[in-house]
C-alpha cells in the first residue's frame, strides 16, 4: 500500500490537532474514545446493542465463537456516525480499532457502500489511510522518538500509550525513531 505524496506529513499534523482537541500533549496516552466523540460518533460496544434490538446469540458469536471476525466499524447516516467495537478484545486493539475508526472520520472517507458476494468492497487507500492516522493518533512520531530517548522497553511503553506491543513496534519501526536515535549516539573511536 502506497500512501499518496505527502500524506504522512498530514496525518502527523492532523493527529497532533486531534490530540490538542481532547487535551492531550503528543507524549500523552490519548483518550480514542473522545477522540471518536470529538469527531461527531457515538461509540457503543457490541453489548450495548443488546437494548436496541440485537439477538444475543449474534453478540455471543462475535464475543466467544469468533472473536476475532469483528473489530469495529461505522455506521452513518446522514452527518451522525455510530462506533461498534468488540469490547472483549485486549484494550490496546479496542484502542486501535477505535482510532482507525475515528481516523474514517477525521479523513472524510466514504463508506463502502457496493457488495459483491456477500461482502463488502473496501477501498484498499482509504484503509491505508486510516491505519496509518490512527497509528499517529495513538503514538505520534515524536512519542515514538521520545520512547527511545527514555530507553523505554517495548512493554512500557505500550503500556504507557495504551497501545499493543505489535502497534507500538509499528510505530517505532515506521517513524524511524530508532535509526535517528541511533544516528545520534557516539561513535565508537571519536
Amino acid at each position: 500500500m502506497k500512501l499518496r505524496y505527502g500524506f504522512k506529513k498530514e496525518a502527523e499534523a492532523k493527529a497532533l490537532a486531534l490530540r490538542r482537541e481532547v487535551g492531550a500533549g503528543p507524549l500523552d496516552p490519548v483518550d480514542v474514545f473522545k477522540i471518536a466523540n470529538y469527531l461527531g460518533a457515538i461509540v457503543v460496544s457490541l453489548s450495548e446493542l443488546r437494548t436496541d434490538g440485537a439477538r444475543a446469540e449474534s453478540i455471543y458469536h462475535f464475543h466467544s465463537v469468533e472473536p476475532k471476525a469483528f473489530s469495529a466499524l461505522t455506521v452513518q447516516r446522514g452527518e451522525r456516525s455510530l462506533i461498534i467495537y468488540n469490547e472483549v478484545h485486549a484494550q490496546g486493539r479496542i484502542a486501535n480499532s477505535l482510532a482507525h475508526e475515528s481516523s474514517h472520520l477525521a479523513l472524510k472517507h466514504e463508506r463502502p457502500s457496493g457488495v459483491v458476494m456477500g461482502c463488502r468492497q473496501w477501498d484498499g487507500n482509504q484503509e491505508g489511510e486510516a491505519d496509518w492516522l490512527g497509528g499517529c493518533i495513538l503514538v505520534p512520531a515524536q512519542a515514538a522518538c521520545w520512547v527511545v530517548q527514555q530507553g523505554m522497553t517495548l512493554a512500557r511503553a505500550a503500556e504507557h500509550f495504551g497501545v499493543s506491543q505489535q502497534l507500538m513496534r509499528m510505530r517505532l519501526n515506521l517513524t524511524g525513531a530508532t535509526k535517528i536515535e541511533n544516528s545520534n549516539l557516539p561513535r565508537r573511536g571519536a
